[in-house]
């Protein structure tokens, strides 16, 4: 597990070997998550559709060590879409993300500490920024993704490789990482008390790209954005999708 705390210019390293693996607990986490927004019959459902019923639960604990699969969440989240359609998936999935980053996490060391150095700075960006290299610590320490921080004028960039969502090829046209979009944003909720940051994924390893890339706008939410319906949680202004 690799982590660039430095908020600098890099490329992730990828490695696509089929050993890479995902916290047990944070796995758990998430199933909990599925089970009370889907009910037990959809969660059992989900876990049928993509063949892990008889072999996720085994490797399930409490504690956060890495024994799961990547393979194993990457079909999770494509059963999603095989069941609830690609509309239904996308909000399932953001929700899986957003809500099961508390349980697994909040009462982490890590992110006591965060919310206390927040707590004495007056600037956003800067609340942001501890916030996001938080976030960054914890998705290395929870898998083995490879997190890259990068501040831009008005943004911040989060590039994740060996993202465990794209594990497994896909031939997709978009981005499909709704579950990271979630966790960025439940990560912030729980860190900051703060859940209006635009964020986009603008580059994602299941069309192509050589990593996932979430852009993190500075500037919260508007009152004009607010009330143009322009608070979807991939909602970002156009110039920030370019590089």
């Amino acid at each position: 597990m690799i982590v660039d705390a430095q908020l600098i210019h890099a490329t992730p390293e990828v490695n696509t070997s089929p050993a890479q693996k995902f916290s047990s607990r944070y796995t758990l986490e998430i199933l909990n998550v599925i089970n009370s927004l889907v009910g037990e019959k959809g969660a059992a459902a989900l876990l049928r559709a993509a063949g892990l019923l008889e072999k996720l639960p085994p490797k399930l604990t409490h504690r956060h060590e890495n024994t799961i699969p990547y393979v194993y969440l990457a079909n999770l989240f494509r059963s999603l879409d095989f069941i609830y359609g690609p509309r239904g998936a996308r909000s399932i999935a953001y929700q899986i993300g957003k809500q099961s980053f508390e349980p697994a996490f909040g009462s982490f060391d890590i992110v006591a500490n965060t919310r206390a150095k927040q707590e004495k700075l007056f600037s956003t960006a800067e609340k942001l920024e501890i916030a996001l290299c938080t976030l960054a610590e914890i998705s290395a320490q929870s898998s083995d993704q490879h997190i890259v921080l990068a501040d831009h004028t008005d943004h911040f960039r989060f590039t994740v490789g060996n993202c465990p969502i794209c594990s497994v090829p896909m031939n997709v046209d978009l981005p499909i990482c709704y579950f990271n979009v979630g966790y960025l944003r439940g990560g912030l909720q729980s860190i900051l008390g703060l859940n209006d940051f635009p964020i986009q994924e603008t580059e994602c390893m299941a069309k192509g790209d050589p990593a996932c890339v979430f852009t993190i706008r500075k500037k919260r939410f508007t009152i004009n954005e607010i009330g143009n319906g322009l608070t979807g949680f991939l909602a970002l202004p156009e110039h920030l999708r370019e590089e």
